[in-house]
């Protein structure tokens, strides 16, 4: 399962971007190791048609991919916002992502709603799956560990419904057939 961690303030950060960029979208990228952010880089979008598209400039993109090396970071993601739509991946931007991007998660921010809403997606093969979003301290929904009392409750209960269905087997055997006795 793949996920991507922001700290609150990232999150403030690329929202601000968002809200500050409007009508048009905004765009940059996501560096850091394993899956959690450790810098945000703003590039700025240089669509013929920025309302409702975004294409990174290629000289703020080489820069930022050269500072990411000297940092010793990967591209976690690239993230843009949506002012008017909801934050599922367009048409365009998957048919991007695959061609440009692939298999680097993508963030979408959404400000059709007045409180910002912010979804990471995995874009690969055609395919689009969501990606768990993390902010701050925040426990994975998806593989959240089982305490120690938790383990032991199960395997206490695996051994009961084991003993159980053997007992019942035995129970609906027939009895056995009697053995012949010389005579």
């Amino acid at each position: 399962m793949r996920f991507l961690r922001l700290s609150y303030q990232q999150v403030q950060i690329i929202v601000g971007q968002a809200q500050s960029g409007l009508p048009d979208e905004i765009c940059g990228l996501i560096v850091g190791q394993k899956g959690i952010a450790q810098q945000i880089i703003s590039i700025p979008n240089r669509s013929e048609t920025p309302e409702t598209h975004f294409d990174m400039d290629a000289k703020a993109l080489l820069q930022a991919y050269k500072k990411m090396d000297a940092v010793g970071g990967e591209l976690l993601a690239v993230y843009h916002s949506h002012p008017k739509s909801d934050p599922i991946p367009s048409q365009t931007d998957i048919r991007e992502a695959m061609r440009n991007m692939p298999n680097v998660t993508q963030l979408i921010i959404s400000l059709k709603q007045q409180k910002a809403r912010l979804q990471a997606w995995h874009i690969h093969d055609g395919r689009v799956d969501k990606v768990e979003l993390l902010v701050g301290n925040e426990k994975s929904r998806s593989m959240q560990s089982l305490s120690r009392a938790q383990v032991i409750a199960i395997l206490v209960m695996t051994f009961l419904a084991v003993a159980f269905l053997i007992s019942l087997s035995i129970s609906l055997l027939p009895p056995a057939p009697p053995i012949p006795t010389p005579q």
